[in-house]
């Protein structure tokens, strides 16, 4: 017996995930930091520049401002 195979594009993912994204957003988000670590992605140089000390305390940490934007 032959089997089928269905070849899944990326426009199938990227809608499956978009779909995802739509109904349940916190699940997403959690499926998100779960399997992504943002300070992965950010350069040290940048991290070093943002914690800077220009004459004022931040608030929020580089990662929460970053989980903003996303």
């Amino acid at each position: 017996m032959a089997t089928k195979y269905h070849q899944i594009s990326l426009s199938d993912i990227f809608s499956d995930y978009q779909n995802s994204f739509i109904d349940d957003s916190t699940s997403f988000f959690s499926l998100l930091s779960e399997h992504f670590d943002l300070n992965e992605f950010i350069p040290s140089e940048f991290l070093t520049a943002f914690y800077l000390s220009i004459g004022r305390k931040r608030l929020y940490p580089l990662q929460g401002v970053t989980t903003h934007f996303i």
